[in-house]
């Protein structure tokens, strides 16, 4: 019986391995023109977790950028693309991502953290709205 735990136990851990595998091959990497044209004088809607991280507006074809958080704070900077990483430069700080199709979603991976963001929704030529941010 014990013999059977084991092989039963091997066989689930197998199929959550290859489970994981084929999520992870379901990823399916947007290359940059592709992201140039899906963005371009268009605002995304990024969420973590369910809840809204900030909006981008993607001012040009140059890379421009504008980054508004929830509070209302933004960040002006550029993107660009090398080694299959999109890295975004905020005052000084650089931040690297994957940008990927999985499925219906597109699907932002942290490169150095791993963290999710999902891309819920894209609005055509929304301004954005940016204050100072809240300290407390």
């Amino acid at each position: 019986m014990r013999r059977f735990r084991i092989t039963a136990s091997a066989f689930i851990a197998a199929g959550l391995l290859a489970a994981g595998a084929a999520h992870a091959g379901a990823d399916e990497p947007i290359p940059p023109e592709a992201w140039r044209a899906l963005t371009t004088g268009k605002t995304l809607y990024y969420y973590k977790d369910g809840e809204l991280f900030g909006r981008e507006y993607y001012v040009n074809e140059a890379g421009d950028v504008i980054f508004r958080f929830p509070n209302g704070a933004c960040a002006e900077g550029r993107w660009a693309f090398a080694e299959d990483q999109y890295c975004f430069a905020f005052a000084g700080e650089l931040h690297c991502f994957r940008h990927v199709k999985r499925g219906e979603s597109i699907v932002v991976i942290g490169v150095e953290d791993g963290e999710e963001q999902t891309v819920e929704r894209i609005v055509e030529k929304e301004p954005l709205s940016c204050s100072a941010a809240v300290e407390s």
